[in-house]
């Protein structure tokens, strides 16, 4: 219902990959992209367990090998995401209020980012790539680590996306078809 009031072409990522880890870096530094703004729940981490894994430390490496500013941008509380975040050695904005611009506009400001040069990660259509399409910032789509585990405003969320999905299939056959194999597959 509350579809029929968002812009699909919103919803539309620059790109859709099966894990965080499998962003091609070296592309996107070469693009003239400079910062990441990573979603934390079910992008890096699933609700369940928030310990970091040696594949968190390797993206980290790489992320550091191609001289992005990263930045973890979360609609969860402090306390969710502080320990990951310090582990993760990244800076974070939580309770960033996604799709709201806000959350975005602050982390943007932390490392004085400009917008044309930002790229933001995330596992929902919905929260992530329509925050950062609403504010002009390119987004990338990536496979939920594990849905099992997502909370029940989440669930709630996805079945919006599917709403939505409906109307990306019409405006753009080829990458609902890339969201329903990578993201949903």
């Amino acid at each position: 219902m509350i579809s029929m009031f968002l812009d699909p072409y919103k919803c539309i990522p620059l790109d859709v990959v099966d894990h965080v880890s499998k962003v091609d870096l070296k592309a996107y530094q070469e693009k003239g992209f400079k910062t990441l703004l990573i979603d934390v729940d079910n992008t890096l981490i699933p609700y369940d367990d928030r310990a970091l894994k040696p594949w968190h430390e390797a993206f980290r490496k790489e992320i550091d090998t191609y001289g992005f500013n990263v930045i973890l941008v979360s609609n969860n509380a402090q306390a969710k995401i502080e320990e990951f975040s310090n582990a993760f050695k990244a800076p974070f904005i939580h309770r960033a209020q996604k799709p709201s611009r806000r959350g975005f506009r602050r982390a943007l400001k932390m490392v004085n980012a400009n917008i044309s040069e930002t790229i933001v990660i995330g596992d929902q259509l919905m929260t992530d790539v329509y925050g950062a399409n609403r504010l002009g910032v390119k987004s990338i789509l990536v496979r939920p680590i594990r849905s099992k585990t997502e909370k029940w405003y989440t669930k709630l969320t996805r079945r919006l996306e599917t709403q939505m999905l409906k109307k990306v299939k019409i405006i753009n056959p080829e990458m609902y078809e890339k969201i329903m194999t990578v993201h949903r597959g």
